[in-house]
């Protein structure tokens, strides 16, 4: 769906540039933990040199994982979470769902821990009509541990400051580690690949 499709009207305009969007939203998002995280600052880095040109905008829900979605008799029933919709490159769903933090120790099934990577993309490009990008995933794939990294900041944040104790949130802020090795394996991978996008801004 394109902002020009009937009902999105409330939603904020699209972006000019989405991955430059997504940067300066993680870096408002994680602060200054970025100036003492090595890992954190390398991965903003890495988003800001290999940022895609601007290309086609729809409709994203960018949380696109598994634990997101409801599966009755075999069928899609329901897409869950859609706090972070708006407006972004198509690819960005994708990297979201293939990224390692959601294949829930089913790492050699690269799309949401239930399948191949390949088909995944099969399904896309026959249901959507869209070829799929792999380098522009790849980037999005990066954007999705950044997205993770801050959230478990900000709820590690909520419940160590006393705004909002709960085991929940402290849990999750301590996975910030995991999230950040999963980081590591995948830039490691794309560097190996040479999977980074050709063209760039600035």
């Amino acid at each position: 769906m394109t902002p020009a499709t009937p009902g999105l009207e409330t939603l904020a305009p699209p972006p000019d540039c989405p991955a430059q969007e997504a940067i300066h939203q993680f870096r408002d998002w994680i602060g200054d933990v970025a100036q003492r995280d090595p890992v954190l600052a390398w991965g903003l880095r890495w988003l800001h040199v290999h940022a895609p040109q601007p290309g086609a905008v729809v409709l994203c829900h960018r949380d696109f994982r598994t634990g997101n979605y409801l599966v009755k008799d075999g069928a899609l029933a329901a897409i869950l979470d859609w706090e972070f919709a708006g407006f972004s490159d198509p690819m960005e769903d994708l990297g979201c769902f293939c990224a390692r933090s959601w294949r829930f120790r089913r790492i050699n099934r690269e799309a949401g821990g239930i399948a191949d990577r390949a088909d995944f993309y099969a399904g896309y490009e026959e249901t959507a009509g869209r070829k799929v990008d792999p380098q522009r995933v790849a980037y999005w794939e990066t954007a999705a541990y950044l997205r993770w990294a801050a959230i478990a900041l900000q709820h590690g944040r909520r419940h160590s400051s006393g705004a909002e104790p709960s085991l929940e949130l402290a849990l999750t802020g301590r996975m910030l580690p995991e999230i950040e090795m999963d980081l590591l394996r995948h830039l490691k991978s794309a560097a190996a690949r040479a999977v980074v996008p050709v063209e760039r801004i600035g």
